[in-house]
């Protein structure tokens, strides 16, 4: 997953995995999510590895950069695990 901030002052890339629930269900490619609901909820978490492959913690300056408004969030098929 990348986030690009709406001002263009950062950028974020994950290194490694994240996954994406919907209704305590893991999404995986092919799920197919409701279209006849107003409003459908997904989650996610982001697990990040540093250079040498431990599991470091997402900051939450990350984590508010992914919810604020505007700011761009794309997501890779091959992020998925």
């Amino acid at each position: 997953m990348t986030v690009i901030s709406k001002d263009l002052d950062f950028i974020y890339t994950t290194k490694k995995e994240i996954n994406f629930w919907h209704n305590n269900s893991q999404i995986t490619p092919g799920y197919k999510l409701p279209v006849n609901q107003k409003d459908v909820i997904v989650s996610f978490s982001v697990k990040d590895k540093d250079e040498e492959g431990n599991e470091i913690p997402v900051e939450q300056l990350i984590l508010d950069s992914i919810r604020a408004k505007d700011n761009l969030v794309f997501i890779h098929p091959d992020s998925f695990i």
